[in-house]
């Protein structure tokens, strides 16, 4: 699951147009190891829920319901009213390197804003049949890591 929040500094509203999600690189799963999912947690700001799919080239971003009506792109930001975008990503049948890609237009003027970990590109990838652990606990749980997920 990625967050994305997106708030214009000015007085002036902005026009989000899209997302799109850019596949840097793919690899093959790794052969042995085991997977380390994300917990889930946190609430307050409504969202805006999308399902990603890295599967396919060019991968799929469908928005599902949420806390918020659903809605299709474009959505208009201000200042006092951000967007909070939550893309849950699907495990892939690969390795996946990508970077997000939010189009916008403010004041007539298009742009693109790259959404990544801190300059370098997301990295996810499907467990490919082996052990699959997120944080949890309780009796199946292995240093803090709950099986399954």
């Amino acid at each position: 699951m990625i967050e994305v929040t997106a708030q214009t500094s000015s007085y002036e509203s902005v026009l989000l147009m899209g997302v799109r999600v850019n596949i840097v690189k793919r690899g093959p799963l790794p052969k042995q190891g085991i997977v380390l999912g994300q917990g889930g947690c946190g609430a307050g700001q409504d969202e805006r829920p999308f399902d990603v799919d890295l599967d396919p080239t060019p991968p799929k971003v469908i928005a599902v319901q949420g806390t918020k009506p659903l809605t299709q792109f474009p959505f208009r930001i201000e200042a006092a009213d951000p967007e909070v975008f939550v893309l849950n990503i699907s495990d892939t049948s690969d390795e996946c390197w990508f970077t997000i890609e939010l189009d916008w237009v403010k004041q007539g003027e298009p742009g693109t804003t790259v959404v990544d970990d801190r300059g370098k590109p997301f990295h996810v990838m499907g467990a490919g049949g082996r052990p699959r652990y997120v944080p949890g606990g309780g009796p199946t749980a292995v240093d803090g890591l709950v099986q399954g997920g």
